[in-house]
Order: structure tokens, then sequence, then C-alpha cells
């Protein structure tokens, strides 16, 4: 039966994407098919497939890692809600080896604003009128209930509303670190963009596997947030997407499209009624943000950049 001894458990919207496929560009490296198995989520969390631990056990996990060789070192997968699960620790338990698990973590209000503009611009699933401040207040104000309303997809809308709550890291790391206090490595979104090579060799040297592959890599991006510059034509091109079966053609159309509707998202473009919330929600992380240092031992320096 064969099992990830690496996880890349989260946070959402804080490069797991790239860093899964970095990762798996190495030789010595296998990923699951797909790259977010959600296998081992909670039982009915809206985000657990039909195919999961609690339908089939152990042992159709690994039908995730079956095209893995013995010559793979490294069997990893990474679905970035695992960070959240609740009895996700017991389970993991469970395996006869413990894996090395890894969360990257995000300035938490730069990580709700990612998420926000995916969701609303790549994903065109949240009211085009709604901005980010407008957003942020329904979240504190309006139970779940009501803000379904606003989002067109339940599992979207499930994920945005808690975005913020899933910001506040320490209350959910403080569990994993209870129960593997050996094999949890938490890691910095700013660092990797800081220095892509020396963040990759830092996670193959706690696999234990070749990091000079890194030196002449060219670290593609994968899942970017964009800005859509046409919201109509875009939501319009996600249901014309749903009736086109020829995966290759979806590719090809999909990049096309991309390159012709989309802007990368900067930070730079910030208005200033988003300035003046995610200031309001830095204010809101700062104790948890407090915690999550001294507990981790972590310099959180480029945070506060």
């Amino acid at each position: 039966m064969k099992l990830p001894n690496l996880i890349l458990g989260g946070a959402p919207k804080c490069g797991t994407s790239s860093i899964f496929y970095w990762l798996t560009a190495h030789p010595e490296i296998c990923g699951s098919q797909p790259k977010e198995t959600f296998y081992l989520m909670d039982k009915n969390h809206p985000l657990c497939t039909e195919k999961n631990y609690y339908t089939h056990g152990l042992s159709s996990y690994s039908d995730y890692f079956n095209h893995c060789s013995i010559n793979n070192k490294i069997v990893c997968e990474a679905t970035t809600h695992y960070i959240y699960q609740e009895n996700l620790m017991n389970i993991i338990s469970r395996f006869p080896h413990t894996p090395q698990i890894i969360f990257v973590l995000r300035k938490p209000e730069h990580r709700v604003y990612s998420s926000f503009q995916y969701t609303k611009n790549n994903l065109a699933r949240f009211d085009k009128d709604i901005s980010f401040g407008r957003y942020v207040d329904i979240v504190f104000s309006e139970c779940f209930e009501t803000f379904q309303k606003y989002c067109s997809h339940p599992t979207s809308s499930y994920v945005l509303f808690n975005d913020i709550e899933f910001s506040c890291y320490v209350k959910y790391l403080e569990k994993w670190k209870r129960f593997f206090p050996n094999n949890i490595h938490v890691m910095l979104f700013e660092e990797l963009l800081r220095d892509q090579k020396k963040f990759m060799k830092n996670i193959a040297e706690l696999s234990d596997i070749d990091p000079s592959f890194y030196d002449n890599y060219d670290f593609p991006a994968e899942n970017k947030t964009y800005r859509i510059k046409n919201k109509f034509i875009h939501r319009w091109s996600h249901q014309l997407s749903k009736i086109i079966s020829s995966s290759q053609l979806k590719a090809f159309l999909k990049n096309n499209y991309i390159s012709w509707q989309a802007n990368d998202f900067s930070f730079k473009d910030l208005t200033d009624e988003d300035e003046k919330t995610l200031s309001y929600l830095s204010d809101y992380f700062k104790d948890y943000n407090q915690k999550l240092s001294s507990s981790f031992n972590l310099d959180l320096f480029l945070w506060k950049q």
C-alpha cells in the first residue's frame, strides 16, 4: 500500500500549487494524481468527495499514488484544506510511517484578499458588484445562510465565508503540533516570493533529496490569481467550458483566453477602500500572529513590511 511520506497541508492561496509542481518536477519525487485528493477530509465536510477515507479506508487512498515507482524517494500530495480538519491527525497516526507535513502560510489579510479575488475573478462565483470591504463587512455581520445568496457555488460560499477565520492559523496548527511535534514544518509564502530557489532547497533538504536540482530550475507559476477585464464574458466562458469535453481543446482555449482576458493580480492596484480594509484585518489578526510566532518560533518580519 503506497501512502505519502510528504503532505502539503495548506493553507489555500499560499503557493501550494506551484510548490507541488516544482516538487514533482524533481526526479526523486512522485506526486498524487490529482494534486488535491481531498481523500482525508473530515466526514460531511463540504469538500469531502464521494471517494474518501470514511467510505473506502486507507487502502483506496493508495490509488492516488499507484503510478509512483520504487525509485521515487518521496511520494506526496497537496490538499490545502487539510490544515483545518479535526480528525485528520488521528487518521495520519494510523499510517505505517508518519509523513513530513508542510504548512505554507501567507500574511493573513493578503491571503483573505487573494482568496476573495480568486473566487470573484478566476472562478466567477461571487457577486461582481461587491467590493472587498463590503465582503468583509458581510462576513462579520451576517450568518452563513444569508451569505450564500452572494455566491453561486456552495463550496465557494463555505470557503469564502470562513476565510477570515481560516487565517487565524495558530488555532489550527497548535492541534497539529500536539500530534506530530517532530514532523510539522511551517514555512512562509513571503519567503518563497523572496527566494524561490532557497525555499525549494530547504524543502529538498528536509525531504532528504538532492537540493541541487533547483540550481537551474525555471520555477513556473501555477494557479495564479487574475484580474478579469470583462466579467460578463468571463462568467459566460465558465458556462461554455462545462460543455467542452476535450481536455486538450479546453487547455488550448484556456491559455489563449487568459492571455487576452486577464491581467496579473498585483497588490499595487489596491483601491483606498481595499487599503483601509486590509489595515482593519491586520489589526484583527495581530494577536493571532503574535501567538503563532511564539508557538512555532517563526520570524514574521516579512509580514510586517
